[in-house]
């Protein structure tokens, strides 16, 4: 029978861009899998998810763009002790505001930044400050994704923003904010 971590791994294999065959290793994917399995078996609204919701939206290793870094445990350490008594929708604003106090709007033109590189640097347009939340929620275990507008009305580009799942639904986040 095959192991959650081999299920995982599996199902990154299946769904990996081609680009990333040869520039994430198979040990970075390895430690996001582990993570998902430690999440998966230890918090409480992580264990409630259905099947499809955890692969996609918190055991997924990608958001967009973003160059890929073993992450997700070093910002479980950080955030975890503010909600580890927290039911998942009192974690969701708690993680959110977090995030805001860590990263603040900057237009920028370059790559889409990772999620390190937000943090580090404590700046990042709507793209970075959505991979940014996104990356902190699955950190620890609260499933989120990422949602663009490719041409925003009010002006002549794009948006992103997060979207949560809670009580058996998505909901708006913003991202940072």
């Amino acid at each position: 029978m095959e192991s959650l971590q081999e299920k995982i791994l599996a199902y990154y294999k299946e769904g990996m861009p081609f680009s990333d065959c040869g520039d994430v290793e198979e040990s970075v994917l390895e430690k996001f899998a582990e993570h998902a399995v430690f999440l998966r078996e230890n918090v409480k609204w992580c264990k409630a998810l259905p099947e499809d919701i955890f692969m996609e939206n918190v055991a997924a290793y990608r958001i967009n763009n973003e160059r890929i870094e073993d992450c997700r445990k070093w910002f479980f350490g950080m955030v975890w002790p503010e909600i580890m008594y927290m039911e998942a929708k009192e974690a969701i604003g708690v993680v959110n505001m977090w995030c805001a106090r860590q990263v603040t709007y900057h237009q920028a033109s370059a790559r889409t930044a990772n999620a390190v590189t937000a943090y580090k640097s404590g700046l990042g347009r709507c793209g970075e400050e959505s991979v940014f939340t996104v990356t902190v929620l699955r950190s620890v275990g609260l499933p989120a994704r990422q949602v663009y507008a490719p041409w925003w009305s009010h002006c002549d580009d794009n948006h992103a923003w997060v979207e949560v799942w809670c009580d058996g639904k998505w909901h708006y986040l913003g991202a940072c904010e």
